[in-house]
């Protein structure tokens, strides 16, 4: 799981433990530099993967979108697939959040809108209807 604790600092204490002996004895460190480079990578991946769930569960899309993303280059380059289209998804979650906070919604219509818009047929029928009983009651007292 990517939410595990990793011990990187052990890591490369270890590692440069044992580069140290190597070049006490003048042998070739190429591969244990080659082992360094790559628990940096790791760190610093699940590092930004983390900071980004953090962010994604506080709301904070945008920024877990952009340590998501700096996150899956780490992996990719360490060859890491599943760890990308995972955190391909969460960019994707991001995503799909940022584009729900940005919908603007549909605007509540205005007195301006009742009189001018859709309801002005409305407005006709009520004020015909209003000239018919006013013109009712008129003769009914006239009777």
């Amino acid at each position: 799981k990517l939410n595990e604790k990793k011990d990187f600092q052990n890591a490369k204490k270890g590692f440069s433990e044992l580069k140290d002996e190597y070049n006490s004895f003048g042998f070739d460190t190429t591969k244990i530099d080659e082992i360094l480079r790559k628990i940096d990578k790791y760190e610093n991946g699940y590092r930004l993967y983390n900071a980004g769930e953090k962010a994604f569960y506080e709301g904070r899309y945008d920024s877990a979108k952009i340590n998501y993303q700096n996150a899956r280059k780490y992996f990719q380059e360490l060859g890491e697939t599943d760890i990308v289209n995972d955190i391909d998804n969460k960019i994707k979650l991001c995503e799909e959040e940022i584009a729900e906070e940005t919908e603007t919604p549909e605007p509540k219509p205005g007195i301006k809108e009742y009189v001018t818009g859709k309801f002005f047929i409305l407005w006709i029928v009520l004020i015909v209807i209003l000239v018919v009983l006013v013109f009712i009651v008129k003769r009914r007292k006239k009777r």
